[in-house]
């Protein structure tokens, strides 16, 4: 899978390294940038029970592959699209259709708010 121009030239300006990771319970990876690790900082929290991690690693033209258990993980068959989506300094990693299925919830939500009591 290629890695969006915006998203590489923002990885580049950064000059980090930049960790994939997973927690158990959710559908989507997560791609953070690796920073010092202290003991007060709750991303470092986060790092720490993350299910899988590695480094983000892509060529010239911003192709990745993910490890197999990162697919595995996900339930990406073969040849299946990703979706990629900004969230602040990081960045999600999901299948196409888990992430309609979370667009479907929350629209389901947004429909059920709206409701008069």
């Amino acid at each position: 899978m290629s890695l969006p121009a915006d998203f590489r030239d923002a990885i580049e300006q950064d000059g980090g390294n930049f960790l994939i990771t997973r927690a158990q319970s959710i559908p989507f990876l997560t791609v953070v940038k690796e920073e010092p690790i202290t003991r007060d900082d709750e991303k470092d929290e986060k790092r720490k029970t993350a299910h899988l991690k590695g480094y983000l690693k892509y060529d010239d033209s911003g192709r990745i592959v993910l490890r197999e258990d990162f697919q595995n993980a996900l339930g990406v068959k073969g040849g299946e699209k990703l979706v990629f989506v900004g969230c602040m300094d990081t960045f999600q990693i999901w299948t196409v259709s888990g992430w309609k299925d979370k667009e479907e919830r929350q629209l389901q939500k947004i429909a059920q708010a709206r409701q008069p009591e």
